[in-house]
């Protein structure tokens, strides 16, 4: 169960910010979320998650700093008054991201050069992530021999082509996390799940 955050406090300690209204957004089991608010106007997102997903998260920091060099508003992180954009709060870690206002974008074309722009951008900075592609384990699939083997060939012909042009991806690129922003620049929002 995901604790009882103090988040005003923590916003006013950890980052200065103060006179929020909070909004809670939704509370999992190991993660929480809330809009926050300052004179009635929608600024941020907090996300707190349990130590069990910091690594997805703070991959997921980092990989909306590096896409949002390729021109694509992609929601970054607010530095806390340390300088720190992943926090360690009440057994896990928080993270507070600029709010974007926008309408879905729902052309799949439009989509697709969002994607090719902020991929084509993060080309030569998987450094910076500690999730790697593949992520598929066949050892995992023993109970099930015939679709291990088949994983597991897949990979194979996968690891065979030679060096591949890598990047960072989003990973999760559903139709709510593309945006076009009031300003009409394009926005991609929620890199919790990206990875190399």
């Amino acid at each position: 169960m995901a604790p009882d955050i103090d988040l005003e406090a923590v916003l006013r300690e950890r980052y200065g910010i103060l006179h929020t209204d909070l909004e809670s957004s939704d509370a999992g089991t190991d993660s929480r979320t809330w809009w926050v608010s300052i004179d009635d106007v929608r600024c941020y997102v907090a996300t707190w998650v349990a130590d069990g997903a910091v690594g997805s998260l703070a991959a997921g920091v980092q990989a909306a700093a590096v896409a949002e060099r390729s021109g694509v508003v992609t929601g970054a992180a607010v530095e806390a008054l340390g300088g720190d954009r992943v926090l360690l709060v009440d057994g896990g870690s928080l993270v507070l991201v600029h709010h974007l206002e926008g309408t879905q974008v729902d052309d799949p074309a439009t989509i697709g050069r969002i994607l090719a722009r902020v991929h084509a951008a993060t080309v030569g900075h998987e450094s910076a992530l500690g999730l790697r592609w593949p992520w598929v384990e066949p050892a995992r699939l023993a109970d099930h021999p015939d679709l291990q083997q088949a994983v597991a060939s897949a990979l194979d012909d996968v690891l065979a082509l030679g060096p591949l042009v890598t990047g960072v991806v989003h990973a999760d690129p559903s139709p709510e996390t593309f945006l076009r922003l009031d300003d009409g620049r394009d926005g991609l929002v929620d890199w919790s799940g990206a990875m190399v």
